[in-house]
This record gives C-alpha cells, structure tokens and sequence, in this order.
C-alpha cells in the first residue's frame, strides 16, 4: 500500500455514533493536514467556475465536457450526479479537474428515458448515486479498469441498479425513470435523515451501518469540501435505509468496534493498483477477500477515499435477494426501457448503442 495512502488511514479518527431507525453514522475526522486547496462540485458550479456540457451537439452517452474556469482545481467525486442537458449522469470515478483546464470525463447516464436537451449545460443534481448501487458500479469499473477497458460503469448495469432503487423507493410515476426521481419521491423522509444526522465542525467523512451491516465508508481531505458532499452521502444512505425492514444482522460485536476494526483492516490490504487519473494526481484501487475501495492521491495527499463491505454489495441478505421475488417484473421494464431509449437514439441520429460502453 501507498505511504500516502496508509498515512491517511493511520490519521482516521471516528467521532460518536450517530442513530436514526436502521441507519447509524460515524462522522470521521483527520488529524494529518487537510492537503492541498480545491472546491468541491457544488461550490465550483455554484461560483461559475465549472461548466459541465455535452461533447458535441448530438452528444455522447459515456462522456461529458468539463471545463475549469477557475483557479483551483475541483473535485467531482465518485457517483455524484450532474442534471441537465441531454440526460443526467452520474460520474464513474473522482476525479480532480486542474485549474483552467478542459477534460473529457466518463459517465454514465441515469435517465434512461430522455435524450433530448432541457438545458445547455449541466447543473448539480443534489444527489449521489444509491450506496449499494455506488459500491456495485465502482466494483464494475475496477474489473474495467484491470481489463484495460477505462473507467467504463457498464450502462446496461446501471440503469438496471437505478430500476432497482425506483422499484425500492416506490417512484412508479418518474416518466423518464431519473435517478433523482426516487430520492424526490421521498424527500420528506430524506429531510428526516439528513435532521438526524448533521454536519460535524471538521468533519472528513464518514463510516455507515444499515441494519447493523457495515456497508462503506466516505472521506474527503477537505473539510470545507466533504460540506458539498454531506447531504448527498446521507441521501444515498438513506435511500436504502428507506427501503429495508429494520432487521438487525446478528452480529452483537459493538459498532465502534466494528467500525474501528473495518478502518484497521484497510490497513493491512496487500492488493493495490495504481490507474491512470482523469485530470490530476493518482488513482488507486485496492481490494481483498471482504472489503474493496479506491482512493485519489494528489501532491501527496489522498483527497478522497472510498471503501466498501463487499458482503454488502446488495447480493446478500439485505440487497438483490430482496429483490428476487420483482426478477421477472424487472427484466421485463429492463427490457421495455431499453427499447424506448434505441429508439429516441434512432430518432434524433445520437450515437448508437454500440457506442455505449457496458453492452
């Protein structure tokens, strides 16, 4: 492991635990420097100083133009979501866009039911992809990136992981089944978890129990940064949270120990890949037999870490097979969806969907 990287972990602190119904939060802090100067998303885009567009005028489903106006760079982390344009989309890795730069980001879309213009250009949705639905996509692009085929989300994944949250969350009437769509549709809710569950002076991040089941973690170098990122992480948390009776796991052990253990096991992992970034600094991805992450490092510093459970994913007791009485239902609008989206690419000449990475 990178001594960045171990560094970081090694300077992880857990505040007190925090609880609303199934959901218990750990706010995490950093007590090694906070590293170098950016903005987040939502600070860049509230400043004027990041415009996010399409490619081209007809567009392309797996990438967006991003363009630094400004004199810092900016962070988009990983499955934050970007609302406008063409369709939404959510971005497939964190990435840190240098100052005065232009680059071509890698997305994914997450309105399968639209490919026509509300806007020119992209603003902040307000949300962050569904944990579980975060940990699987990003699980995805670690065997895409090990094959040598970029930061690819696989499309056809994603938009059956957002169906899944739709089905969830109970958002039958989303007309282009948009993933924030599901978190409109219980925004009352979502006020509750996010009065539960307020934001920390210097607060880094944050580690996440559902049910008692360990399911990830978030942090970010940056307080002033990790502020833009709070509401989204709780919201994708709880979007889950929402949805699952609360059950607990079984397991007895103490969350604080479990929590403290889970953030000394990223210690010990031996498995590190180190991938060409999108924009500045260096991306890692690094894995063993019961947990996964990725981590961005720059200037010797890890501005964003994210790691996950991997029993969590959503294939064990508490994610898909709760799903697998809707198999059938779902296959079948998978199906319905994916025909209506070849034909508004038909219709409007876009690129085809063997231009969609993930097919």
């Amino acid at each position: 492991m990178s001594k960045t990287l171990q560094y970081t972990l090694e300077g992880l602190e857990l505040g007190q635990s925090q609880h609303h119904r199934n959901l218990s939060v750990f706010p995490i802090f950093h007590q090694n420097g906070d590293g170098p100067a950016y903005l987040s998303l939502k600070e860049a885009i509230a400043k004027g100083f990041l415009e996010v567009v399409e490619v081209s005028e007809s567009g392309s489903v797996p990438q967006l133009k991003a363009i630094n106006k400004g004199e810092q760079p900016i962070l988009l982390a990983d499955g934050e979501e970007l609302e406008g344009a063409k369709q939404n989309r959510i971005v497939n890795t964190s990435l840190l866009l240098a100052a005065h730069s232009e680059n071509l980001i890698p997305v994914s879309c997450t309105e399968s039911g639209r490919w026509s213009y509300s806007s020119r250009r992209f603003s902040d949705s307000g949300v962050m992809m569904a944990s579980r639905a975060r940990y699987r996509k990003a699980s995805r692009v670690y065997e895409s990136l090990k094959a040598n085929r970029g930061y690819d989300a696989m499309q056809g994944e994603v938009w059956q992981d957002i169906e899944e949250v739709h089905l969830k969350s109970g958002s039958s009437s989303s007309r282009t089944r948009a993933m924030k769509d599901a978190f409109l549709q219980r925004e009352k809710d979502m006020k509750e978890f996010l009065e539960a569950f307020p934001l920390q002076p210097g607060q880094n991040g944050m580690l996440l129990f559902l049910n008692s089941e360990l399911i990830g973690m978030d942090y970010v170098s940056r307080p002033e940064a990790y502020a833009g990122l709070h509401e989204k992480l709780i919201k994708s948390h709880a979007i889950e949270a929402l949805a699952e009776e609360e059950i607990p796991d079984g397991d007895n052990t103490p969350l604080e120990v479990r929590a403290t253990n889970f953030l000394s096991s990223l210690q010990k992992m031996a498995v590190e890949q180190r991938q060409p970034p999108v924009g500045l600094g260096a991306d890692y991805r690094f894995e063993d037999m019961d947990a996964a992450g990725a981590a961005l490092a720059y200037e010797g510093a890890i501005v964003h870490l994210a790691a996950f459970n991997k029993s969590a994913l959503g294939d064990t007791r508490t994610g898909r097979s709760r799903l697998a009485r809707h198999e059938e239902r779902l296959s079948r609008q998978w199906a319905e969806r994916r025909r209506s989206f070849e034909e508004a690419l038909r219709r409007s000449a876009t690129p085809s969907m063997e231009n969609v990475p993930g097919q």
